[in-house]
């Protein structure tokens, strides 16, 4: 019927916009977002560098069973 046409076309209007719209801002947002990677990289191998340490950290802490310790003293 009419109605229901009608709520078709507006479920997939809502639908492609709720797609379509992330989309869009990414498009908007990536010149921003290299500029600002490109000031980054120039801190980039430090940045890895101590995210690999606190991987490596928190790794040995559960291993040794610290880390769930150390959980129940912060909650």
């Amino acid at each position: 019927t009419q109605q229901t046409v009608g709520k078709g076309v507006l479920l997939l209007s809502s639908y492609s916009l709720g797609l379509g719209i992330p989309f869009v801002a990414s498009g908007l947002g990536i010149n921003a977002f290299l500029r600002l990677f490109k000031r980054m990289k120039a801190h980039l191998r430090i940045v890895e560098t101590i995210s690999g340490l606190v991987l490596i950290v928190v790794g040995l802490l559960m291993f040794l069973g610290v880390f769930s310790s150390i959980m129940g003293i912060l909650r």
